[in-house]
């Protein structure tokens, strides 16, 4: 699993609970859910990405013609 100290060292103290004897414990929920976000901008940016790169090789085909 994810140790707490790791998901810390990122920023990610949202998802990460001590309790009073000090243990830390990850909310794997809260984690799956900011996997599900990581992903569906990835996926957007990649989209753009990829609408970017086509019309560029729309463009150059035109030049050819």
């Amino acid at each position: 699993g994810v140790i707490a100290q790791e998901a810390e060292s990122i920023g990610l103290y949202n998802i990460v609970h001590t309790d009073e004897n000090g243990k830390k414990s990850v909310d794997y929920t809260s984690l799956s859910m900011l996997k599900i976000a990581y992903l569906e901008r990835e996926n957007k940016f990649l989209k753009q990405m990829l609408t970017n790169i086509s019309d560029k090789l729309d463009k150059l085909e035109k030049k050819i013609q």
